[in-house]
């Protein structure tokens, strides 16, 4: 032994269980959610046993990492989830519409009562059966509800009003304008011989005769229809789209799928660019809220229109 050199006593530190490092940039932060949070959800699912303190601490720090940043680069759920959520939505409306006409004729068929009830089964059964669903699937990408409200971008950050007043002025006036060709051509080629929407033949109906159903209607298509319908399409669907193609094509090819869900042909070219600028919007304010808001400005817009050309109309 060298007795030249002093003996320690001292151990060789053993290194601890290593967190991930927060992830840099914005890509890398969408990348880190999915790599990080995906990998020890299934290593919590597989085993029997509840997570380590060290699991849910990496889980945290990943998720502390991607706070404010939305959209994600890359969301932790796939095509197919929002797919599958297209679907699950469109086979709500048909299983629950069969259920608000067959309630309307165990009902009596007849009178306001009845076609409440119908109403409430038909339109606000898929919406909340849906966003029931949604909550679920999100809550179990992560641990808390806190958490699942960032994945699909429920926190609003600051500046998003001041960032939401060009779409909203750009995209406004481009729906405007597209609206006013659509008439054109309604009056012009097709001769005023166009079908309304089933649910614009059903406010006209009930504009004199139910106050109450046309509250109704009001809430269903200002408030309701907007959230849902943002969750599902700008939320679930166009999320991984973003991830796969990029911004710009999966703003186009979910606006088509958006406007083709609606299932009215000469609808089809204004709900295209009204999908495209809710896409902007929510890009702009960087958060779902912008979208949803945008919704509901065009909906109560239009609900204001069909109702105001009914009533000057008798």
């Amino acid at each position: 032994m060298d007795q030249g050199k002093p003996s320690s006593s001292r151990t060789p530190e053993t290194p601890g269980p290593s967190k991930p490092a927060p992830p840099a940039g914005h890509g890398a932060e969408g990348t880190g959610l999915r790599s990080a949070s995906d990998r020890i959800i299934e290593s919590i699912r597989s085993r029997s046993r509840p997570p380590t303190d060290e699991e849910i601490e990496a889980m945290a720090d990943r998720f502390r990492g991607v706070r404010g940043i939305f959209p994600p680069a890359e969301p932790p759920w796939r095509l197919e989830h929002g797919l599958a959520a297209l679907a699950f939505y469109l086979a709500l409306m048909l299983v629950f519409d069969l259920a608000g006409q067959l309630l309307f004729q165990a009902m009596g068929g007849v009178g306001p009562t009845a076609r409440s009830a119908m109403f409430g089964a038909r339109i606000g059964g898929p919406a909340a059966v849906f966003l029931l669903a949604a909550y679920s699937f999100l809550l179990s990408r992560t641990f808390t509800a806190d958490e699942a409200g960032h994945l699909i971008g429920l926190p609003v950050p600051r500046h998003a009003l001041r960032r939401s007043l060009v779409p909203f002025l750009a995209g406004g006036g481009l729906l405007l304008l597209v609206m006013i060709v659509q008439g054109f051509l309604i009056r012009q080629v097709w001769h005023g011989q166009v079908q309304e929407q089933p649910i614009v033949t059903e406010i006209r109906r009930v504009v004199h005769d139910s106050p109450y159903e046309l509250s109704m209607y009001a809430v269903f298509l200002v408030l309701v229809a907007p959230v849902t319908e943002e969750v599902l399409f700008r939320g679930l669907l166009y999320l991984p789209l973003r991830a796969a193609l990029g911004p710009r094509a999966a703003a186009v090819v979910v606006a088509a799928v958006f406007a083709a869900a609606h299932m009215h042909l000469p609808s089809v070219l204004p709900l295209f660019v009204l999908g495209l600028a809710l896409v902007w919007l929510l890009e702009a304010t960087r958060t779902l809220w912008g979208a949803i808001a945008g919704h509901m400005l065009f909906n109560a817009v239009s609900f204001g229109l069909i109702v105001q050309t009914t009533m000057t109309a008798t």
